[in-house]
């Protein structure tokens, strides 16, 4: 399986090496990993050096075929409820990735999808955590991105209210931008109900058919 994604890859970037309007290649999205080692029919197969790996073989790729920037969109933190129903989270970086010195030299710029935590008794972790992140990836002479964030409510101002609040706190971080999840304005498909995407609803920033941004839309400009 990785090797099959190894050679999409490379087909896919020799395919669309040069052509304009490409910025970066963003090669994975939220990879992650657990446990760390998995069991039998493939113990001995440690996750996270079979990701390092693939990593820094999917960025060879791109420099040799085309030499854009290289990027992978992480996920910022892990969140979870315990057994007495009490919120707790880690952050996966320092937990998980830790700070592997090999994720920086194969990337150009460090991704991160960074959606608000609106529990309020790990707020300030969340906070703290998104803040070593973004701030170690800069300190390690990287570019940082936030390249997914929204927030899921029917109700415009409170999705606008979440809106302002995320916009500050990026503001505050060392980044080059942030891009928001997401915009639809078609039908969504029979049996995608559970995902909130319908016009006017959930994370979706398009207000009706007509294309009419919702408010959190002008927080974001």
């Amino acid at each position: 399986m990785k090797q099959a994604f190894i050679d999409m890859v490379d087909h896919t970037v020799g395919y669309l090496a040069g052509t304009p309007g490409i910025w970066a290649w963003a090669l994975l999205n939220e990879p992650w990993y657990w446990p760390h080692q998995l069991d039998s029919p493939y113990d001995g197969i440690n996750q996270k050096e079979n990701f390092i790996d693939l990593i820094q073989k999917l960025s060879q790729i791109v420099k040799t075929r085309d030499g854009r920037p290289v990027t992978i969109r992480f996920v910022n933190d892990k969140t979870w409820i315990d057994g007495d129903g009490v919120p707790s989270i880690k952050n996966i970086f320092t937990d998980d990735w830790g700070w592997d010195a090999r994720i920086f030299g194969a990337l150009d710029i460090i991704s991160f999808n960074l959606y608000i935590e609106d529990r309020p008794e790990i707020r300030e972790t969340w906070q703290s955590i998104a803040k070593e992140n973004v701030g170690g990836s800069f300190e390690r002479g990287k570019r940082v991105w936030i390249t997914e964030f929204g927030y899921n409510s029917d109700d415009d101002t409170v999705q606008a209210g979440y809106y302002r609040q995320m916009a500050e706190f990026y503001r505050t971080l060392p980044i080059d931008g942030w891009l928001a999840w997401f915009w639809r304005g078609d039908t969504v498909p029979a049996g995608y109900d559970e995902n909130p995407g319908k016009i006017g609803k959930g994370y979706n920033l398009c207000g009706s058919v007509e294309g009419i941004p919702r408010p959190a839309y002008y927080e974001l400009l």
